[in-house]
């Protein structure tokens, strides 16, 4: 049996002064934009529109995680589209290769706004190494784990995304 906990997100950006043509300016480059939402020393362009991210250090329970992704943005016209293609969450030891986290985001420009909506799913792809843990336990752990990746979304696109507008106005 799989356990898994999904979830979703929309945040929006205000931004008084930008003009939609700007915000498009800006999302419109994918290498700009993730410079923008991302700490570019742990960032790395790999081809295709491609990137590397390994995020800051985190707890959970008795762990240091510390997630590695690579992922996809690709402008389409309307609006920067990201897909997670890999993610490797360092500091769980042998049960690492149980979870498993997929996640999807688009940036979308509108006059004087951003609207950045994810989705996200945790899942364990093996209970074996969680037999101790009750289901009740995994999937609370699971959702506040997505909690706090929406809230470290949140706030690089409120802060961070924000900045770069207004850097370009």
């Amino acid at each position: 049996m799989t356990l898994r906990c999904a979830g979703t997100h929309v945040c929006e950006v205000p931004i008084r002064a930008a003009k939609r043509q700007t915000l498009v300016e800006l999302l419109s480059d994918p290498q700009l934009t993730m410079e923008a939402l991302l700490d570019r020393k742990k960032l790395t362009s790999l081809p295709g529109h491609r990137f590397r991210y390994q995020s800051s250090p985190y707890r959970i329970l008795t762990f240091n995680v510390q997630p590695e992704v690579v992922f996809v943005a690709v402008w389409n016209g309307q609006e920067l589209q990201i897909d997670f293609e890999r993610c490797e969450i360092h500091g769980l030891a042998a049960i690492q290769k149980a979870v498993v986290f997929e996640c999807r985001a688009k940036l979308t420009p509108f006059d004087a706004l951003i609207r950045a909506s994810a989705s996200a799913t945790l899942a364990l792809a093996s209970r074996q190494s969680f037999l101790v843990f009750p289901d009740a336990v995994l999937l609370s752990i699971g959702r506040k784990s997505l909690d706090l990746v929406f809230a470290r979304l949140e706030q690089r696109c409120q802060k961070r995304l924000r900045k770069a507008v207004m850097q370009r106005l």
